[in-house]
């Protein structure tokens, strides 16, 4: 049930009732719409006419969570439901009735016999409100049809129509099943109309929830206007991988030791050759790349009866005075580990030949 203003009938205030089995509507007019007036036409027009009701639902109207209300629905044993704030979708079976009260009234003087008319007329199943409400057709001027409701037959038509219409409104609306979410959970709601703020859900039932602001207010809001805060877990999943792991310490190989001879020529002592002892690898021969003169065409080094000559045109490489200074204090400081990154193949491209084992022992 809720309260409509008809602008057609001098702005006067009507109370639509909506049976939600048969849709069978009631138009009662209020001339003041209080919980006093209210209590006296529920009393009047739905219990001692048709019955007690087992639930009446309504919207939060001041009307309706009135102390008078409340003890009526008491003393009748009736279960109250009121729809959640801003959602005028929960109690959608009476708006649906004043929409159709409102062009009832846009088309007809006389609004209570429009009203007539309508529960007097089939719906989509084939029966009237009247018929599925009283099993018989109301007496009017017009023709009437007194067909015996299938009470079988219309509970499949209705389950068959009323799945078509939510599979429609879904598939438009891209409505998607939502979890239900748990007491204590951090949430986000967002009213329309104004700024989204941080709540707490304290209590959940169904679609509705109860939540509590940052201001302190308690406040009951439909599902839709609820999402869950992610930013804190998300906060926390990408400290967590964005974390760098522990660097653990790996223990390194041992460096191998390489003995290493510095031999000195007669003629130059400033000239020095790097020569590490490889206990006879002729492949392991490095040669020293940093080494800044070369002997001379004329020198001559002998052992027993073998001797290596070294020309000007296959390996001397003469450099100029001042870069000989610098490449000799090079190769005293940093001599042992140049002398491990020398290869064997630029021992053959200086001196022309390979250098077998026991001739370099005395280099």
């Amino acid at each position: 049930m809720d309260f409509c203003t008809l602008e057609e009938k001098n702005g006067k205030e009507y109370l639509v009732v909506c049976d939600y089995y048969s849709r069978y509507m009631i138009a009662e007019r209020f001339e003041n719409a209080t919980a006093q007036s209210l209590c006296k036409a529920v009393n009047k027009i739905i219990i001692c006419s048709l019955g007690v009701p087992n639930t009446i639902v309504s919207d939060n109207g001041p009307q309706f969570v009135s102390d008078q209300f409340s003890k009526l629905v008491k003393k009748w044993d009736i279960v109250h439901r009121t729809s959640a704030p801003r959602n005028a979708q929960s109690n959608g079976q009476a708006e649906r009735g004043v929409q159709a009260i409102k062009k009832l009234a846009s088309k007809n003087a006389d609004i209570e016999a429009a009203v007539m008319s309508y529960n007097n007329s089939p719906l989509q199943n084939g029966y009237s409100p009247a018929q599925l409400l009283m099993g018989r057709s109301l007496n009017t001027m017009g023709y009437m049809v007194n067909n015996p409701v299938d009470v079988q037959k219309l509970c499949t038509y209705e389950s068959e129509y009323r799945g078509k219409q939510s599979h429609h409104y879904n598939a438009r609306y891209r409505v998607e099943e939502r979890w239900p979410i748990p007491v204590g959970t951090q949430v986000i709601l967002s009213d329309p109309g104004k700024k989204p703020c941080k709540a707490i859900v304290m209590a959940a039932s169904g679609r509705e929830l109860a939540v509590r602001t940052q201001t302190g207010a308690l406040l009951r809001r439909n599902r839709r206007f609820v999402k869950i805060d992610n930013r804190v877990a998300d906060t926390c999943s990408s400290q967590e991988t964005n974390k760098e792991p522990e660097m653990l310490p790996i223990p390194l190989p041992p460096v191998p030791e390489t003995h290493v001879k510095l031999t000195n020529t007669p003629q130059d002592s400033n000239a020095t050759a790097l020569i590490p002892d490889t206990g006879g690898n002729s492949s392991d021969v490095p040669t020293s790349s940093s080494v800044s003169s070369a002997p001379k065409p004329s020198q001559r080094m002998t052992r027993r009866s073998t001797m290596v000559t070294t020309s000007s045109s296959s390996s001397c490489v003469t450099a100029p005075k001042q870069s000989q200074q610098k490449t000799d204090t090079n190769t005293k400081t940093n001599s042992e580990p140049r002398a491990q990154n020398i290869s064997a193949g630029a021992v053959r491209s200086k001196l022309g030949r390979t250098i077998r084992p026991r001739e370099r022992l005395n280099l």
